[in-house]
């Protein structure tokens, strides 16, 4: 017999559709981090935030953050 785990399940499906987001959000700071590429992460950080560029969650920015975007856009 096998046993089916929902809440498992539920947060897969929860996960897969927050990668979709992920990568559509991504695509919309496509031009912005192409102008700041050869720049530290935190650099790229900092100048997002000065700007008001908003983060997916409504946050500030952070390095690793801009990390994880430039690798999901392959930038770096």
């Amino acid at each position: 017999m096998v046993r089916i785990d929902v809440a498992a399940l539920l947060l897969r499906q929860r996960c897969r559709a927050g990668e979709g987001e992920q990568a559509q959000y991504a695509k919309t700071l496509r031009l912005n981090l192409i102008e700041f590429r050869h720049l530290p992460v935190e650099k790229i950080a900092y100048e997002l935030t000065r700007r008001k560029v908003a983060t997916p969650h409504g946050g500030r920015w952070h390095g690793r953050k801009v990390a994880r975007l430039l690798d999901r856009l392959h930038l770096r």
